[in-house]
């Protein structure tokens, strides 16, 4: 009797171990991630060598989202103006075309505010995705301006990305923005990531356009996972210097797209990391052709002679602003 109920206890120890050891490794399965990030800004332009290659883009983001199971396109805004079609519609013709490659989430950035704030809003609510400014306050109803969030969860095969994204005061003085205010970036950053936590968010990323001294510290403290700078007319030898740390995603030129995976271990790690020129990827022939509708349209409102120039004239920018 006594032999039968050893067996039956060692018997039943089997079944606990096993089933202690699925557990652990489901819970293994379940917190073991990775994602994929195709991000990109600075695109103001369609008719401009560099700055206008939406088709190739959409010919990245498609090749990423067949490879790899989970994948976030990040646009990051600098394109709403200037450029002259923008200055007839407003910007509406990127939000137009950037409907056509669904990101999912747009920062803000001070060029979104190149027709000012009202504008924008407008923009916000052509825009099939959401638009985030994390501290942008307009001072007429005191919250965020209609139509912007001040963060985002996007879910996508069981992983819950969460998005900030904040802007420097100086786009108040250079855009002269009467009716709109910039909170302090960190503890907008702050507030945001708590609640994106709190929401479930998984990874956590940062929008900015600004080289705040801080944002490395954030992300050894893990506030932020991730992080996105995006201004590429800033010097890149000094951007990559104050912006160097594992974690942090760096636009350096136009013209280009980040490519970068990340997987979780203790924390979000890189796996891989690129800085894809567009101009070597093949042009998507659908968004192509949207491209060159908008283009016709542009030359049809510009077919008009208002002058003769009689001598060489550049308009370089190097040239009419730094030369004598």
């Amino acid at each position: 009797m006594r032999i039968t109920q050893w067996l039956v206890f060692l018997a039943s120890l089997s079944l606990l171990f096993r089933a202690g050891y699925a557990v652990s490794e489901n819970r293994e399965q379940v917190t073991t991630s990775s994602v994929t990030f195709v991000l990109t800004a600075d695109m103001p332009n369609i008719s401009d060598a560099r700055t206008g290659r939406y088709a190739n883009l959409q010919t990245l983001v498609k090749q990423q989202r067949q490879i790899s199971e989970t994948v976030f396109f990040i646009f990051g805004g600098g394109s709403i103006g200037p450029s002259a079609l923008s200055s007839f519609d407003r910007g509406s013709h990127i939000i137009d075309i950037l409907n056509s490659l669904e990101p999912d989430v747009m920062g803000v950035t001070k060029r979104e505010f190149s027709f000012y704030e009202d504008e924008l809003s407008l923009r916000s609510y052509e825009a099939a995705f959401p638009l985030v400014a994390s501290n942008v306050i307009d001072n007429r109803v005191g919250r965020s301006p209609d139509g912007l969030h001040t963060s985002v969860i996007v879910e996508k095969e069981e992983l819950t990305l969460g998005v900030i994204s904040v802007l420097h005061e100086r786009v108040i003085e250079e855009y002269q923005l009467s009716d709109i205010a910039i909170t302090p970036p960190q503890k907008a950053i702050m507030e945001e990531s708590k609640r994106l936590r709190q929401q479930g968010a998984d990874i956590i990323l940062l929008h900015y356009s600004y080289p705040f001294p801080f944002i490395n510290t954030m992300l050894n403290k893990r506030i932020i996972d991730v992080a996105f700078i995006t201004d590429s007319r800033l010097d890149e030898k000094n951007m990559l210097e104050t912006t160097r740390h594992p974690n942090s995603m760096v636009l350096t030129q136009q013209g280009t797209a980040v490519v970068a995976s990340f997987v979780k271990n203790a924390g979000w790690q890189a796996t891989s990391y690129i800085e894809q020129p567009l101009e070597d990827i093949e042009a998507d022939a659908e968004l192509n052709e949207q491209l060159i509708e908008y283009e016709a349209r542009l030359k049809r409102l510009l077919n008009i002679q208002i002058g003769e120039w009689k001598i060489a004239v550049s308009t370089a920018r190097k040239e009419v602003r730094s030369e004598k």
